[in-house]
């Protein structure tokens, strides 16, 4: 009988183990030198380690925790940085000079050679470079957001354009990174002088006025006023008859910025300045802006009513009947409301917040009633406010 003990299957030599990955003490050291090869080094002794078995799981997890601190720590450093120092402004500066430059230079390119081809094909030059069949010019006069201006002097046209941060223009079959220069170029593509230019506007100006007058010295005539009255305009009877009859008289013609102008002009010569008017700012407003914009005309036609309400509350009545007013406007300031009004803003400090309160909504309430009832008069058809 064998002393041999039988086994129980194939033997393997015994496993050997290394003390630590060498991988985690090179991540652990690195992450003091050079943070961004000490991570990487780190999480991949974590994952051999994990695979291996192998020691240095603890400094492969230091330098994997210290690591990425330092990675928040530099990303967050660099992200102040960049935000603080200017460089993103400077970068998007940059941009958006260069997108200026491309759309100006091609803009001014395209125009001059439109007004070249159409001048080489008819022997006649446009009135106006918005007239070129493929140039499609918004309300302000830009052509694709570059504001364009076009000159000629004979046979050599010069178009500059503009961006907020760019300028140039293309004359001589070039783009210059300048405006046109001084070299004769007329301020029109039209054949007339500047000179002509200007006498024509005038006319066209003084037959405004002349209109505009017309229908105020009509309106004075045929306007109930009885005697010379101080009518709540300037204080002198000659005067106010003279701005009332004006403005009633040219409420239904103002839609035209010229009629507008004309009616300021004169306005002008029997005040002296629009500054002696008080017509509750309505003539400031007229005169501010008199080419108005769409979002304005509310404001404009809120001062003429404001204006035209002054005069029939001093005795001037329309012949025509006055345009209807908002109902506080009409409504008597009686002895017992001025009373009430003196006795409010006497008691105002030692009021109840409630009581405050309710007077400033009754007061805000009224308010509202009144610009309801403002814009209902306006939006009925008041002037030319339509």
């Amino acid at each position: 009988m064998s002393d041999e003990r039988p086994t129980s299957g194939p033997q393997h030599p015994p496993r050997s183990y290394r003390d630590t990955e060498p991988l985690a003490i090179w991540g652990l050291v690195l992450t003091f030198v050079f943070w961004p090869l000490g991570l990487v080094l780190s999480y991949l002794a974590l994952r051999r380690i994990r695979r291996t078995g192998d020691g240095g799981w603890g400094i492969a997890m230091v330098g994997a925790v210290l690591s990425t601190i330092a990675t928040v720590v530099g990303v967050g450093g660099l992200l102040w940085f960049l935000a603080t120092s200017g460089i993103v402004d400077q970068w998007q500066d940059e941009a958006q000079t260069r997108g200026d430059r491309t759309r100006v230079h091609a803009v001014v390119t395209d125009i001059a050679r439109g007004l070249d081809e159409h001048h080489a094909g008819t022997g006649e030059w446009l009135s106006s470079f918005k007239d070129l069949d493929d140039v499609d010019v918004d309300a302000e006069g830009a052509v694709r957001g570059v504001e364009v201006l076009a000159f000629r002097s004979g046979d050599a046209v010069c178009v500059q354009g503009s961006r907020p941060g760019y300028s140039a223009s293309y004359a001589d079959g070039e783009v210059q990174a300048a405006q046109c220069p001084d070299r004769g170029y007329a301020l029109t593509l039209s054949a007339a002088t500047a000179d002509e230019r200007q006498a024509s506007a005038q006319a066209d100006l003084d037959a405004t006025v002349a209109e505009v007058r017309v229908r105020g010295e009509e309106k004075a005539r045929t306007s109930s006023l009885g005697p010379p009255a101080d009518l709540g305009v300037r204080h002198v009877p000659e005067v106010d008859v003279e701005v009332c009859s004006l403005l009633a008289g040219n409420r239904d013609h103002l839609a035209d910025r010229s009629d507008r102008e004309a009616l300021v002009l004169l306005l002008e010569e029997p005040v002296g300045a629009l500054g002696d008017l008080d017509l509750e700012n309505a003539l400031y407003t007229m005169a501010g802006d008199l080419d108005l914009e769409q979002d304005s005309i509310y404001a404009f036609w809120q001062g003429y009513l404001g204006a035209e309400f002054t005069c029939w509350y001093g005795g001037f009545v329309d012949v025509e009947g006055p345009p209807d007013f908002p109902e506080a406007w009409q409504t008597p300031l009686t002895a017992e409301d001025r009373a009430e009004q003196t006795r409010v803003h006497e008691e105002w400090d030692q009021m109840s917040d409630e009581d405050r309160a309710a007077i400033s909504a009754e007061q805000e309430a009224a308010y509202d009633r009144e610009q309801a009832q403002i814009e209902s008069i306006i939006a009925a058809g008041y002037g030319s406010g339509t």
